[in-house]
């Protein structure tokens, strides 16, 4: 990675981390230079609904009929929205969203932030905060009609060589333009392989994969925050963060860990 700032991959409407932004002006979101995604299709959108608009915040995936996982700083900004402007949330997995959208399929739902995120007392882009860095939405009502993701074995991660294609799911961006080096965004779900580099953090929670242009890689960008990493086409890791500039690098809070089977085992029965 480039010797760049961190920021957390999420939307915002109030910016939330991003400092990348559309020809509208908005918060870029999600896949740089990959592939639109028809198949992986229990990876969504948790939006925030302001009256009639519905606005893409993050990306995740539907791990039980009522728990859609995502991101902690995805969550905690949802509660700030609700608690400081009244806003709902929900998640939604149309293949096209706008922004914002005022004909999604939306289930309403309640964000739960990790309590050991919020007890971290370092910044947010913090390597110790992206550990644990992983949150639920709980939804009110059940999804029948789609496939759920199986939590990862433990320790997935723990046994990759540098190099093993990994491959990221989001909403959004699909490339650059011009050479402003803005990014465009076209509210479809995409995928690209990123190729894993090096695990991270105190309890190497965290794991960073960089971007092999030759090998055909893309990398996430912002609004791909909660979306899952995949290995071997299963669910590995909760993307959580990258580089400033979308180009080199991203950041995972794993799955595969049993800090992490403990937080999510709650709202899974397990």
């Amino acid at each position: 990675m480039k010797s760049a700032t961190l920021v957390l991959l999420c939307f915002g409407l109030a910016g939330c981390g991003a400092n990348a932004t559309t020809d509208s002006g908005a918060s870029a979101s999600a896949i740089v230079d990959g592939s639109h995604d028809t198949v992986h299709t229990n990876v969504g959108t948790m939006v925030v609904i302001a009256g009639a608009n519905h606005y893409r915040l993050c990306s995740g995936t539907l791990i039980a009929p009522t728990v859609f996982l995502t991101a902690s700083h995805c969550t905690a900004a949802a509660n700030h929205y609700h608690d400081t402007m009244g806003f709902g949330t929900g998640v939604s997995f149309d293949l096209i969203q706008t922004q914002p959208s005022t004909t999604s399929t939306v289930h309403t739902g309640v964000a739960v932030t990790n309590p050991a995120w919020l007890a971290e007392p370092s910044t947010p882009t913090s390597i110790a905060k992206l550990e644990k860095d992983i949150g639920v939405i709980l939804l009110d009502q059940p999804i029948t009609d789609l496939s759920i993701a199986a939590l990862p074995q433990a320790d997935v991660y723990g046994g990759l060589a540098v190099g093993t294609k990994l491959t990221d799911v989001g909403f959004g961006v699909q490339g650059t333009i011009g050479a402003t080096g803005r990014y465009t965004e076209d509210g479809e779900r995409a995928q690209t392989t990123v190729s894993f580099n090096a695990l991270m953090g105190g309890s190497k929670g965290v794991a960073k994969a960089y971007r092999d242009v030759p090998g055909g890689d893309g990398t996430s960008c912002n609004g791909d925050s909660g979306g899952p990493q995949l290995y071997q086409g299963k669910l590995a890791g909760v993307i959580v963060a990258g580089d400033a500039d979308c180009a080199n690098a991203d950041f995972v809070s794993r799955l595969d860990t049993q800090a992490a089977r403990n937080f999510l085992g709650q709202f899974l029965g397990n």
